[in-house]
C-alpha cells in the first residue's frame, strides 16, 4: 500500500469529526510535522480518492478571504473497519 503515512495522518484528523470536513478544513487542522510531508489541499483530496472507507459528500460550501462562499467537497469517515486497517489507528 502506497502513501499509508499519509493516509494515517489524514484519517486521525477525519476521525476527530463526525460530520465532515473539506480538504481546507483538514489542512488547517495537521500540525508543523505533518504539513512538511502534505503539500496542499489538492495532495489531500488526491490522497482521499485513494482511501476505502472515506465518503464524498458535495453539499458542503467553502469561505474565501473575502467571505464569499464557493461549493466544496466534504469528506467523511463511512466504513470505520475499512479505515483501521490501514493500520496504527485506534
Amino acid at each position: 500500500m502506497r502513501k499509508v503515512q499519509l493516509k494515517r495522518i489524514i484519517a486521525k484528523v477525519l476521525l476527530s469529526e463526525e460530520k465532515g470536513m473539506t480538504a481546507q478544513e483538514i489542512y488547517g487542522k495537521l500540525t508543523y510535522k505533518d504539513l512538511s510531508k502534505i503539500k496542499n489541499t489538492q495532495h489531500i483530496s488526491n490522497i482521499i480518492k485513494s482511501m476505502k472507507g472515506v465518503n464524498k459528500m458535495k453539499n458542503s460550501f467553502g469561505i474565501r478571504y473575502d467571505g464569499s462562499k464557493y461549493p466544496a467537497v466534504s469528506y467523511s469517515i463511512g466504513n470505520i473497519e475499512d479505515i483501521r486497517k490501514i493500520g496504527g489507528l485506534k
